[in-house]
């Protein structure tokens, strides 16, 4: 079970920020970045997903070198399956468009309420979801609106 206490060692309300995350060039830049920005949040678990089918080295290290309490879990995206014929290369084309080929992240950000649920249950912990993109930039006043004091 989880739980994560506060310095007076009190159980307080926790922040869990589920971040789904995918290989590109700015990878490493972007969590940086965004763990830079996490330290600074009291009672914060981030719940990074990375889209593998196994840990990557590089978000191991990541994680180890930030001093934010993380939890790494991995989850491979789901391939885009629609039959295809003539009637149905106009949707594929537009699913493309509106999504992409990486998808929205929706397994990822499953995968990670997933972990919430099975290691934190209501009646000992209580906390907020948020869903987080890794490229996102965060003003260190938005936390204090999502916290519950």
């Amino acid at each position: 079970r989880f739980q994560l206490k506060a310095q007076n060692g009190q159980q307080e309300p926790v922040i869990f920020l589920i971040t789904p995350t995918f290989q590109r060039k700015t990878q490493k830049a972007d969590l940086t970045a965004l763990c830079h920005t996490l330290k600074h949040i009291p009672l914060l678990l981030w719940i990074v997903v990375e889209d593998s089918a196994s840990r990557s080295p590089l978000i191991q290290a990541l994680l180890a070198r930030c001093s934010v309490p993380a939890v790494h879990l991995t989850v491979k995206s789901p391939e885009l399956v629609i039959p295809y014929t003539a009637r149905k290369k106009k949707l594929l084309k537009q699913q493309l468009w509106r999504y992409g080929t990486k998808g929205t992240g929706v397994t990822h950000r499953n995968m990670g309420m997933q972990w919430v649920r099975e290691h934190c249950s209501f009646k000992e912990c209580n906390g907020v979801v948020y869903f987080g993109d890794d490229d996102d930039k965060y003003d260190l006043r938005f936390f204090e609106e999502v916290s519950f004091d």
